[in-house]
């Protein structure tokens, strides 16, 4: 497994927690500034971005192998890059406002949206498309949209703005942020496409009340997310999205971090909301029609798999939870 420690550390175990060691260490030191944005893996390579506390010139998406060895490669610049996912050989990161492709080699970079996200945004890609939250900059409420990989944003700039039409159009691995990387792998209405070069598509018909949770891998062909309460999948097969369960218990607020897809099974953590309390608990629901459980109190703020446990940080630790 492995995680972000920190905000300059990137660490890995064995998923018995044996062997710790970190693998990529930021030049830079300032605990107040986040350097490392976030990861992704595949079989040979942690990518991540440097959003920096060094030079300008340094920032940007780079590739050091699993075990740490050598030293890191930069494969494209950035002003400010965060969040990052991968399928295959692709690459997709946040770079300020933009979205940005390119491929794990490096190379060509491709602008695919402009003005829609910011760092906290979380991406997932899913056969041939990019999916992400976003408002476009109004301050309202969030809604998950897509656009087609390898579709450049118009040059004019109006691929930067929100509509229900999209383009012409895999599961990610690995995990970023804080997340602990074990085993890598909203309501809405499709069907519809306009021409390449418009706005991205909305998949979403039930908006985020402050934010959309998207989670970053996929499931059974099928990306999932959060919404007012309420999980939601969107699989090209149904070329729709359909509610698939309230992940708000009683007392509970909606999951807000943490949200995990694996083996037709949705985890999440909630967290009471008595401002008396700071508890909450892991919970799972078998879809599609499975009862809601608690799997754990504990209350990770993020959460990996493998076929036997989950995979939590807790405080400075990462704690181990059967299934």
């Amino acid at each position: 497994m492995y995680w972000l420690s920190g905000t300059h550390k990137l660490a890995r175990a064995a998923v018995d927690g044996s062997g710790a060691k970190f693998v990529f260490s930021h030049s830079q030191k300032d605990a107040n500034t986040i350097a490392i944005g976030g990861f992704a893996l595949d079989a040979d390579n942690i990518y991540f971005t440097d959003s920096g506390d060094g030079a300008m010139g340094t920032r940007g998406v780079y590739k050091i192998a699993l075990d740490g060895s050598g030293t890191p490669t930069k494969l494209a610049d950035g002003t400010n890059p965060f969040g990052i996912t991968i399928d295959g050989d692709t690459l997709c990161f946040t770079d300020g406002g933009d979205l940005r492709q390119m491929k794990t080699t490096g190379g060509e970079v491709t602008t695919l949206v402009r003005g829609a996200v910011d760092y906290r945004t979380k991406l997932v890609i899913l056969k041939d498309y990019v999916y992400f939250p976003s408002d476009f900059g109004t301050g309202s409420v969030e809604d998950l949209y897509r656009w087609p990989l390898g579709v450049a944003a118009p040059p004019d700039g109006s691929g930067g703005a929100g509509g229900s039409s999209a383009g012409a159009g895999g599961s990610s691995a690995g995990a970023s942020g804080s997340a602990a990387g074990a085993d890598g792998s909203s309501a809405g209405a499709g069907g519809t496409s306009a021409a390449v070069g418009s706005t991205p598509q909305k998949i979403s018909t039930v908006s985020g009340t402050g934010e959309i949770l998207l989670a970053t891998r996929t499931d059974a062909d099928a990306v999932y997310w959060v919404a007012a309460g309420s999980a939601f999948k969107w699989s090209d097969q149904a070329n729709a999205a359909s509610e698939v369960g309230i992940v708000t218990e009683p007392g509970v607020s909606p999951p807000r971090y943490v949200l995990l897809p694996v083996d037709n099974t949705l985890y999440w953590v909630g967290a009471e909301t008595s401002i008396f309390s700071d508890a909450g608990a892991i919970y799972s629901r078998k879809l599609p029609s499975g009862t809601v459980t608690t799997v754990s109190t504990q209350q990770p703020g993020s959460l990996a798999a493998d076929d036997k446990y989950l995979y939590g940080t807790v405080g400075k630790g990462i704690s181990r939870i059967p299934r």
